[in-house]
């Protein structure tokens, strides 16, 4: 009887350690204000799942207003409304998305799914927004929205995805900081701001090469030093010189198109000048190679049309914290040195910036 008594109260303390673990296990991994995936979580589930040669569509979503409600009305507030916003992407996008809560502000939402059109997603969550907008009592609702949808094909872990969207991100937030915009949808696209809702955007391509203008990139590569991890960072300012003929602007964006990625920041300035800015690089050793490949490529491709110009680089590189002001003025005096140089068509220089230092 004895034994029988302590095997039943053995028995009940395991099924409460059961029981506490499972609970456990049920919290670990969730984010405590929403309820989603914490970042841990959405890490681990993305990657785990994700397949690079499908395609896909990744879209970041940031409460604006946040901030203003926490400091307005305290942080329960702020909690509820995040919960909020975070329970209405859930219901909209969940049946075709993963959605998790990412960093601070940010929830992500990724699919894989056969047919998945970005801006169907983004037409269903504006409208449970609009709805809740208009039934609320307290505060709206307002966010901002960037995407991307990947054709797939080709192998690159999913953190090059996100860096690429968070990049648009934190664009679309100085924009509308810059705007004072309002609750209204917005949402940043890889072509610009999406001209459907938000009305005109100024032009981000360069009409006769299709590479960025300078304003577009430069906002494209702050956006991508303040918002990436640390890694090495790569600009090349590429001149070709002492030679007015206008098909030197197109071959010179023949050849920066063909020699780096499409998702690079690829920029067309004044002149024969181009700028190209990689992230991600594992690190300096690929630098000179790409610089000899970008000089013998245009060489040729002048050779071939019978004309004559200087190729030089100038090259900026760092594997620290460096502001996009830092990096594109000592990549620019490098550039200077290599055309003033009589031996070396590039120059390549650590990039420091005393500010971030």
């Amino acid at each position: 009887m004895v034994n029988n008594e302590i095997l039943s109260e053995d028995e009940k303390i395991k099924h409460s350690v059961r029981e506490l673990i499972n609970e456990l296990n049920d919290r670990l991994g969730k984010d405590q204000v929403t309820g989603l995936p914490d970042r841990s979580s959405s890490i681990l589930q993305i990657k785990g799942s994700f397949e690079p040669e499908r395609p896909s569509v990744v879209m970041l979503f940031s409460l604006t207003n946040l901030q203003q409600v926490n400091k307005r009305f305290g942080r329960g507030d702020g909690n509820m409304l995040f919960y909020q916003f975070a329970h209405i992407l859930k219901n909209a996008l969940s049946e075709k998305c993963f959605v998790g809560r990412y960093t601070g502000t940010e929830i992500i939402a990724v699919s894989q799914e056969q047919d998945v059109q970005a801006e169907d997603l983004l037409d269903i969550v504006k409208d449970k927004i609009d709805r809740y907008n208009r039934d609320s009592a307290d505060y709206n609702i307002e966010y901002v929205c960037a995407f991307d949808t990947f054709k797939g094909g080709e192998y690159k872990d999913f953190d090059y995805y996100y860096e690429s969207v968070s990049s648009e991100l934190w664009v679309s937030m100085k924009s509308l900081e810059e705007k004072a915009a309002s609750s209204q949808y917005n949402t940043l696209m890889g072509s610009g701001i999406d001209q459907r809702r938000t009305g005109s955007a100024a032009p981000e391509k360069d009409p006769e090469t299709e590479l960025l203008t300078k304003d577009a990139g430069i906002t494209r590569i702050s956006g991508i030093l303040s918002t990436t991890p640390v890694r090495y960072h790569v600009l090349f300012d590429v001149s070709i010189t002492e030679n007015d003929d206008p098909s030197i602007a197109k071959l010179g964006a023949i050849v920066i198109s063909r020699l780096f990625r499409q998702d690079d920041v690829l920029i067309k300035l004044e002149g024969n000048e181009y700028l190209a800015f990689i992230t991600n690089v594992p690190g300096p050793a690929l630098i000179e190679s790409k610089a000899l490949s970008i000089i013998e490529k245009t060489e040729e491709m002048l050779k071939e049309r019978g004309l004559t110009a200087d190729v030089n680089i100038g090259i900026g590189w760092s594997a620290k914290p460096v502001s996009a002001e830092a990096m594109l003025t000592q990549t620019n005096t490098a550039l200077i040195e290599a055309e003033c140089s009589n031996s070396n068509q590039f120059e390549i220089t650590r990039v420091n910036d005393p500010v971030n230092e």
